[in-house]
């Protein structure tokens, strides 16, 4: 039972930690345009920006991308840089708005080498409106039961929703209607992206009542911190142990094939993963850099498609 009230749904006052972030985040997937994509604000008013970031997968395996760090004043919304989150009825229905630039990349792979990658391809307007539907309960994703997390940095409060989507996307003169599933996130507290040795954020929705949500964070000390739920037929299950195999592919090791075993209190799941389509990102802080790689990710259970975000998290040897 997640412990999150209405109230939680906007923004709170920031402690003193100067890495302080507040953040908003959803991934979506249409199965019948084969476009996918998330997008996310995450306010750090004691540094004084946010992070806006925009993805937008395509069915040719091109990739529309934005990251900006947005100046911002305190923490009184999620809005900067062109995008913003609106609360309309907590838990039940939201906004989504982005109006800017994105960067087209036909290979996204590119990235790994991203200062050729942003002069090499062009940059166009893009603008996205979203309707968001919140599906069932909240799911509270700390892993409260245990010290794991004591030593590392990445949030206090932290809580995942199955979600509908409906809108447009409009770039290159080009409108495409948006009509999907997917999953949206919202946490608080200290986030350094450095913190963690590794983690995975995994999630895949099937229909509105099925659905999984995931992370795995192993900490600098060797610790293992699981938590995640799964949605069958409108039930969710806290996830009492999870599972990863992932085969990498190429030099750069980039996730290609996942075979998960969630275990619930009462079975174990069995789901695969291909990943469609990868964006690596970077996050480079006091010396330290991270590969962000972001997954758009069709799942496979008893049969059934479903789609997703697989987000892999690594650091990266110093060159």
């Amino acid at each position: 039972m997640s412990q999150y009230h209405e109230k939680d749904e906007y923004t709170h006052g920031p402690s003193k930690e100067i890495d302080f972030n507040e953040s908003m985040y959803l991934n979506y997937f249409d199965e019948k345009s084969k476009i996918g994509g998330f997008l996310r604000v995450g306010n750090r008013p004691n540094e004084g920006f946010a992070e806006v970031t925009n993805v937008t997968y395509l069915a040719d395996g091109s990739v529309l991308f934005s990251f900006q760090k947005s100046p911002i004043e305190g923490n009184s919304s999620f809005e900067a840089g062109g995008m913003r989150f609106t609360v309309i009825e907590p838990f039940k229905k939201l906004n989504l708005s982005y109006k800017g630039t994105v960067f087209h990349f036909k290979d996204p792979e590119a990235l790994r080498n991203p200062k050729e990658a942003f002069t090499s391809n062009p940059q166009v307007d893009f603008d996205i409106a979203l309707d968001v539907t919140g599906f069932g309960q909240i799911h509270d994703n700390v892993d409260r039961d245990s010290t794991a997390l004591d030593d590392v940095s990445y949030w206090k409060e932290h809580y995942e929703q199955v979600i509908g989507v409906q809108g447009e996307i409009r770039f290159q003169n080009i409108s495409c209607p948006i009509r999907g599933l997917g999953l949206r996130d919202h946490s608080w507290g200290p986030r350094t992206w450095q913190s963690p040795r590794y983690y995975r954020f995994l999630s895949g929705v099937f229909d509105e009542q099925t659905a999984f949500g995931l992370m795995y964070i192993a900490t600098s000390s060797g610790k293992i911190s699981k938590k995640g739920f799964v949605t069958m037929s409108g039930r969710s299950f806290d996830l009492k142990d999870i599972r990863i195999d992932t085969e990498y592919a190429g030099p750069e090791k980039y996730h290609r094939l996942i075979n998960l075993g969630l275990t619930t209190s009462e079975r174990l799941l069995k789901i695969e993963g291909k990943v469609m389509s990868l964006l690596p990102l970077r996050n480079r802080k006091e010396g330290k850099t991270v590969r962000i790689a972001e997954g758009m990710t069709e799942w496979t259970w008893d049969g059934r498609l479903g789609y997703g975000l697989s987000e892999y998290h690594d650091h990266l040897e110093a060159s």
